[in-house]
């Protein structure tokens, strides 16, 4: 039997290919780098305007994993990593390119085995069941991923509604516990991070939860996150700032990020809105950047502070 300290490999039949796959993992692309990028790529997901408008019109779960994957590419390409989507009935897998076959679509490589698998599901609460409910399916889900030795997965939690609709008042106190951390993840599954927005179009809004989460037996196989260095965040920025160029006056932007800023020296709180985080940390990196300047001291104590948030 082949020693497993991090608890990577599957049932005995598959012990052949694992082991240098799982080393593969690794020591290319560590467990909490994978994480930290997916959440990246849920934060930007979540900031794009086109958002709310599949939220209304019915399940986004396709959708949403598109988006990851553009963004994954992004933040992945210089580990030389891509994500593919619908392979081997998961709705993402993190592998290295070189594991990837190019035919009419990119797919993985034949014999090749899955590095890093990511499942999405997506619960309405104006529908029947919990939140506690959906973190079960989801769990299950993980456990039937097959050959991965890495598993996460995001669970997309939501109260929006259309004006009109019969509104159920366990459907806004659902959403209450869910906001305050009273509805909690089932058994087995570990948060490793929230985020959380609030979408408003003509006659539909309400809020949205992003979990990601990984199974607790895996947990130690991520490993532990690296501190966020100020190269980490202006990758971010640079990538939020392609994706979504603002089109506002900088006159606005910077009345924006100035009461922001204002707020933060009098109070220490940051804003709770996820495109307020967004445009101000991208304004407060690019003022800066633009003359030259790297931020230091109380400068970059706040865009940290604005990351971390908007990272939740």
């Amino acid at each position: 039997m082949l020693a497993d300290p991090h608890g990577l490999l599957t049932p005995p039949e598959r012990l052949t290919p694992i082991p240098s796959v799982a080393s593969f993992v690794l020591q290319s692309l560590p467990g909490w780098l994978a994480v930290r990028a997916l959440v990246e790529a849920a934060a930007l997901t979540m900031a794009n305007a086109a958002f709310g408008h599949h939220l209304s019109k019915g399940n986004v779960e396709s959708w949403f994993g598109f988006e990851l994957a553009f963004h994954l590419d992004a933040a992945l390409e210089s580990h030389d990593w891509t994500a593919l989507v619908g392979e081997r009935r998961m709705d993402l897998l993190l592998v290295p390119r070189a594991m990837a076959k190019h035919e009419e679509r990119l797919s993985l490589g034949s014999g090749a085995t899955p590095s890093i698998a990511i499942e999405i599901r997506e619960k309405r609460l104006a529908s029947r069941g919990m939140y506690e409910d959906a973190a079960q399916r989801l769990a299950q889900d993980l456990e039937k991923l097959g050959p991965a030795p890495v598993r996460l997965g995001v669970l997309l939690t939501t109260d929006a509604v259309w004006t009109g609709a019969a509104r159920d008042v366990s459907n806004k106190l659902e959403g209450d516990a869910v906001q305050v951390g009273e509805a909690r993840l089932c058994r087995g599954l570990q948060r490793l991070a929230r985020l959380h927005r609030h979408v408003a179009r003509p006659q539909y809004g309400g809020r949205v939860w992003v979990d990601v989460v990984v199974p607790q037996t895996q947990r130690r196989a991520l490993g532990e996150e690296g501190n966020v260095t100020y190269e980490d965040m202006s990758a971010f920025v640079r990538r939020a700032e392609a994706a979504f160029p603002s089109h506002q006056p900088v006159e606005e932007q910077a009345r924006l990020a100035a009461s922001a800023r204002s707020y933060y020296d009098q109070y220490g709180e940051v804003p709770d809105a996820h495109l307020a985080l967004q445009r101000c940390l991208c304004f407060e990196h690019r003022k800066l950047r633009d003359v030259g300047r790297e931020p230091n001291g109380h400068d970059l104590e706040y865009q940290l502070k604005l990351y971390s948030a908007l990272m939740g």
